[in-house]
């Protein structure tokens, strides 16, 4: 199912990645090996 004007569609996998550090940043490596498919198609 696709649907417009989803908030999904503004973010990045980068700047969902600095979100994510930013709330946990003890998981950066973690966080930085996530494949986020989709973000940046």
């Amino acid at each position: 199912m696709h649907h417009t004007d989803c908030s999904a569609e503004l973010f990045k996998n980068d700047d969902l990645r600095d979100i994510l550090k930013e709330r946990a940043p003890e998981e950066s490596a973690t966080i930085e090996e996530l494949r986020l498919p989709g973000f940046d198609e």
